[in-house]
Order: C-alpha cells, then sequence, then structure tokens
C-alpha cells in the first residue's frame, strides 16, 4: 500500500514537473514571441524613418535640380537675348556703314563731276 501510494505521489510529482516546464516553455514561447513582435515593430519603424528622410532628400535633390535647371534656362535666354542684341546692333552699324559709304562715293563722284565741268569750261574759255 505505501509503495501504491509513493507510485501515486511520483506519479502526480511527474504530472506538476511536466506541467510546470510546460507553463515555462509557455512562458518562454509567449515571452519569445513578444520579444520577436518587439524587434519586428522596431525594424518596420527604422524602414519607414529611412524611407521617408530618403524620401525628403529625393524631393530636396529634385526641387534644387528644377531651379538649377530653370537658372540654366534662363541664363541660356539672356545669351540668346544677349546675341540677338548685339547681331542688331552690328546689322545698323554695318547699314550705317553703307549709307555713309554710299554718301562719300556720291559726294566723290560729285567732286569729280566738278571738276571735269570745271576743266571744261577752262579749255573752252581757253
Amino acid at each position: 500500500e505505501i509503495e501504491a501510494k509513493d507510485a501515486i505521489i511520483k506519479s502526480l510529482r511527474d504530472q506538476l514537473e511536466t506541467q510546470q516546464h510546460e507553463q515555462f516553455i509557455k512562458k518562454l514561447r509567449s515571452k519569445d514571441n513578444d520579444e520577436i513582435e518587439e524587434l519586428r515593430q522596431k525594424h518596420e519603424e527604422e524602414i519607414e524613418r529611412i524611407r521617408s528622410q530618403h524620401a525628403a532628400e529625393l524631393e530636396a535633390t529634385k526641387r534644387a535640380l528644377e531651379s538649377k535647371y530653370k537658372q540654366d534656362e534662363d541664363d541660356v535666354q539672356n545669351m540668346v537675348t544677349e546675341l540677338h542684341d548685339t547681331l542688331q546692333t552690328l546689322l545698323e552699324e554695318k547699314v550705317t556703314m553703307q549709307e555713309n559709304h554710299q554718301r562719300e562715293m556720291e559726294m566723290k563722284d560729285n567732286e569729280i563731276k566738278f571738276f571735269q565741268e570745271n576743266a571744261c569750261l577752262q579749255e573752252s574759255s581757253n
């Protein structure tokens, strides 16, 4: 009878140890799962922070490039305007020079005619 009671006590102790062991394992698993979830959440937050930072950096780079492009476009337009103005001035100067040359040629032609007429008058008076 004592042996039977000892066997029952041993069986109950084994069951209790098994239950305690299983509870301990469940507790560890729960703790591990909580830690895994916490790490996963922190990881996702870090990924989102990095994505947000990269998006902001890309937006800033985009704005800087757009600004540079606009400035370059303005610079090119100013150069084109300046070249156009310079060409217009040169064309006007060329026309003025041609007109002056034409007047000089007309004056020389008139001078030649004058001297020729004078020469003819002198010869006819001689």
